[in-house]
């Protein structure tokens, strides 16, 4: 996140235990993960806007040793067992391309 002042900041989020979102709406650039879904469903609308042809969801997801790069992230509700986190001070992010 880049902070008024120009800094840019990173935050760390770490859970050892069950986490569990709820609601969860995002605007994913880039993921490396390892993923596991159960009951995936993935639909396709056939219309004018190409950011509404495609939605996914399921059950349940499982993510593994994850970085994520996300423009927009938005969650109902979040419960993060035994969660630790932690802000980093960056000179600047890594970039994945555009």
């Amino acid at each position: 996140m880049k902070l008024p002042t120009g800094n840019w900041v990173r935050f760390h989020v770490k859970a050892t235990g069950k986490t569990t979102i709820e609601g969860l709406i995002q605007d994913a650039r880039f993921i490396d993960a390892d993923l596991s879904f159960n009951e995936l469903n993935i639909r396709e609308k056939n219309t004018d806007d190409f950011s509404k042809n495609w939605s996914q969801d399921a059950k349940t997801i499982t993510i593994k040793d994850a970085k994520i790069v996300t423009d927009y992230l938005f969650q109902n509700m979040v419960s993060l067992e035994g969660a630790k986190i932690s802000v980093e001070s960056i000179k600047e992010p890594k970039m994945t391309g555009k």
